[in-house]
């Protein structure tokens, strides 16, 4: 089980790694590198200086300091420096300096390669998002990935940054360990020693790190997503007087989540307080033996002393880090899961065909299509086999889910058929270039999503350079531009999330002004009137009868006022067309379209 979990660790670290710019690793290696070699040197400045200080001049003529100090004194004999108290001093004081500018530079970079890190988990999460299959973003909560592009995402950085600073640490740990084997080699066991025994009473704690983290970044998904369906259901909520139950609710996790930070705080400093006892352990035994059996002197116990005081905060930087990575594996290891799992989703492969327009006609044959969960399939379309001729108006109709949506969703290729093919001037619809074919397909949803931008940008979405009076030209064949003008800011107009100051039959006709502004030949509505005043809805009649002259028009309706003029309607019942003609026709077969129709004039009447 160790093993299994400490293979699941490395997997995760070298994937770290992978995300990370090659370039950026080996510059920082580098600099933590000649860090830690100047640090080393500027602490070892303390044995020439004791020595000095004890001896006099003759330690520079006996051969009494390390061997590498040869070639120094020998340097500094060449160039004529002179060789004194005060020289070691400002050699030590240069080496600080040094040693101190190539922290702040190594700093600087660290932070640098994290900035770099975060955009590049985040830009691969909102790309893997944006391309993936609609069923997986159906499924998946919404306040999940969000969370995964800000809060994972950014833990994730953290373990980045952990991982590189316990590589500088063990760096500098090693460039001290041999420096105390030219000292005392025989001491030197007693300091790995210590280490161990540490490493040992930590890592259980390490483990509840792992479990507290998991925990808490867990409970952070599912406060985020709590959050997020409660702001966008907060006109339900009040509807329903709910407001301190959904508190309470939201509470409830945000204390789970708060007692498992609590708790992870709790392991860490617990381990941060053993580490310091047992290193000073290992340091007063060292001193003793030092000096009841290996007569080592003064300068040399200083050394000692020093080296063995400075690794203390780098022992208990590398816990900290190992803890902080503990606490964040969770977090790094749903970034990646959700990843996978939204790059695994993509289905929709482009074509190679630039689609430049409708010359013929779409045509259904034998298609069937039917939505897949984990463990069961159900079934939407089946073997469905009809032509849309362009330049003319079909519309659509049926029960709520007959599989009418579904249907028209398949020809921008927002899902493609499990059997049979959609083809245009009998070209299969596969084949075609995915974004020239879905820039010549309208679409205008029952719901309008708009962005919380200005009324032009909504209408322009997809055009950067577009011109206000085309955009205005829009709106007025949309009937929009009315009320447009009403608003002070006109155009420049701030719609809110996702439209909340503009009424359905204003977010409707802006939706058309969309199709108008982008002018593609083919248009879909799904039911455009379905939720409008009567006024709306003769806006969004007018309209259609206008671009039923120019452009190829798919409707979905419930309203079958608004489609009486179309040139086909197919009826669709449990994903089946069970009949199809013109309105008279329909009538006149005395089946599901008037049995749909009377009822509806019955409740108008009524």
């Amino acid at each position: 089980m160790l093993i299994s979990w400490t293979r699941t660790k490395l997997s995760l670290y070298l994937e770290i790694i992978r995300l990370t710019r090659r370039s950026n690793i080996l510059v920082f290696c580098a600099l933590t590198i000649v860090y830690s070699i100047i640090e080393a040197f500027g602490v070892s400045m303390i044995f020439p200086i004791l020595r000095y200080m004890e001896s006099g001049p003759e330690i520079f003529e006996e051969n009494q300091l390390p061997i590498y100090w040869n070639v120094i004194l020998i340097w500094m004999k060449n160039i004529g420096i002179p060789i004194g108290l005060s020289t070691l001093l400002i050699i030590a004081f240069l080496a600080i300096s040094l040693r101190q500018a190539f922290h702040i530079l190594r700093q600087r970079y660290l932070a640098k390669m994290q900035s770099q890190f975060w955009y590049d988990m985040r830009s691969r999460a909102i790309s893997a998002f944006m391309k993936s299959d609609l069923s997986y973003l159906s499924e998946e909560r919404r306040g999940v990935l969000v969370n995964v592009i800000t809060l994972d995402a950014h833990r994730a950085g953290d373990v980045l940054v952990s991982l590189l600073m316990i590589f500088g640490a063990l760096s500098l740990v090693l460039i001290y360990v041999l420096g105390l084997l030219l000292i005392s080699p025989n001491l030197v066991p007693i300091v790995p020693i210590s280490v161990i025994v540490g490493w040992i009473l930590v890592n259980r704690w390490l483990r509840l790190s792992v479990r507290y983290g998991t925990i808490a970044s867990k409970g952070a998904d599912e406060l985020n997503a709590a959050v997020i369906e409660r702001l966008f259901g907060i006109r339900l909520v009040k509807l329903f007087s709910r407001e301190n139950v959904e508190i309470r609710y939201v509470n409830d996790i945000s204390h789970r989540v708060g007692s498992s930070v609590s708790e992870l705080r709790s392991v860490k400093a617990f381990s941060e307080g053993i580490i310091e006892p047992i290193f000073f352990c290992g340091v007063f035994i060292v001193l003793y033996l030092g000096v009841k059996y290996f007569n080592l002197g003064i300068a040399s116990l200083g050394l000692f002393f020093v080296i063995l005081i400075r690794m203390v905060p780098l022992a208990k930087e590398i816990n900290n880090h190992r803890n902080g990575i503990a606490g964040a594996l969770a977090s790094l290891r749903n970034v990646n899961e959700t990843i996978f799992n939204a790059e695994s989703s993509e289905r929709i492969v482009s074509g190679d065909t630039i689609y430049t327009g409708l010359k013929s006609n779409i045509e259904f044959r034998n298609v069937c299509f039917s939505y897949k969960n984990k463990d069961t399939s159900q079934i939407i379309l089946s073997n469905l086999n009809f032509t849309i001729n362009k330049g003319s108006m079909t519309a659509i109709v049926g029960a709520s889910g007959a599989g009418k949506s579904t249907l028209v969703d398949l020809i921008p290729r927002l899902h493609d058929p499990d059997q049979g093919s959609i083809y245009i001037d009998d070209i299969p619809i596969h084949a075609y270039d995915l974004e020239s074919l879905r820039r010549n397909i309208g679409f205008v949803d029952q719901e309008v999503f708009l962005f919380n931008d200005t009324i032009h940008n909504n209408i322009s979405y997809g055009n950067t350079y577009a011109k206000r009076t085309d955009v205005i030209e829009a709106a007025k064949k949309a009937f929009a531009d009315e009320f447009i003008t009403s608003h002070p800011d006109g155009y420049d107009a701030l719609v809110g999330d996702n439209g909340i100051r503009l009424s359905s039959g204003q977010k409707q006709r802006l939706g058309i002004a969309r199709i108008m502004f982008n002018n593609p030949d083919i248009v879909i509505l799904d039911e455009p009137t379905s939720a409008l005043d009567p006024v709306s809805e003769e806006y969004i009649r007018t309209t259609l009868m206008d671009m039923q002259h120019t452009k190829t028009v798919i409707v979905i309706a419930h309203r079958l006022s608004t489609i009486q003029n179309a040139d086909e309607i197919l009826v669709v019942e449990d994903g089946e067309i069970i009949e199809r003609g013109n309105h008279q026709q329909l009538l006149a077969s005395q089946g599901k379209y008037t049995e749909l129709f009377d009822l509806q004039s019955d409740h108008t009447n009524t």
